[in-house]
């Protein structure tokens, strides 16, 4: 992992191919929850860690060097892909969003405000803990979580909660960057009755039976890109 005052990045995958998946996490996760998925067919990059929009010239650099480029992103981080290839004019292939919108503090679109400010108001480990058990889908993927939980501190997480408090007040007014949106129903963070709402006419849309961490139902970052 590289530190900066920067975005964070994680080469997942690096030197085995022309193509390449960029993934953009959501808030307070890292690479660990995600050290079961592999590639067959790409390089894989992370990038994570929101207190800043900006991402550095060299990682920027070594994107563009690829052949093929795919964008995935979860949760808070649909908005920051689209704000991230847009800004450095990245040459995006295929672009999936899932379980988040380009409106992510929205009352019909996203999070309403008063939660996502409630969250921020009210954080604490404990309160990390409960988001996290919600976000997942129950005790048992709560174990497999926790046994490979960010080793980001509570601080961190909470400067970036409040980071994106403000990022999100700008507004992002293409809604054609994304291809395709995987939507899941049993999303207890982002709604899904929210999301089908953001994503109708404007997004190939996937509906799965699936929490707002729906990781565990894949083995392969490929997988991602084929769902349809």
């Amino acid at each position: 992992m590289h530190k900066s005052l920067q975005m964070q990045f994680t080469w997942i995958q690096q030197h085995t191919s022309n193509k390449l998946i960029i993934f953009f996490n959501g808030w307070g996760c890292d690479h660990h929850q995600f050290k079961h998925l592999t590639s067959k067919g790409f390089d894989v990059l992370m990038i994570s860690d929101y207190k800043s929009l900006a991402l550095s010239q060299d990682i920027c650099d070594a994107i563009k060097q690829y052949q093929e480029i795919d964008v995935v992103a979860w949760s808070y981080g649909v908005w920051i892909a689209q704000y991230v290839c847009e800004k450095e004019s990245i040459p995006v292939n295929l672009t999936v969003a899932i379980n988040g919108t380009i409106k992510p503090v929205h009352g019909q679109f996203g999070i309403p405000e008063a939660i996502m400010l409630g969250t921020l108001k009210n954080l604490s480990e404990r309160n990390i803990k409960k988001f996290q058990r919600r976000m997942v889908g129950g005790n048992e993927a709560w174990k497999s979580f926790e046994a490979d939980k960010s080793q980001r501190t509570f601080e961190e997480l909470q400067e970036e909660l409040a980071a994106l408090v403000n990022h999100f007040k700008l507004e992002l007014n293409n809604t054609d960057f994304y291809q395709k949106a995987v939507v899941g129903s049993e999303d207890l963070i982002f709604t899904s009755a929210n999301q089908l709402a953001f994503w109708q006419d404007k997004a190939e849309v996937k509906i799965m039976e699936v929490p707002h961490f729906c990781f565990y139902e894949f083995s392969c970052w490929d997988e991602l890109l084929m769902l349809s």
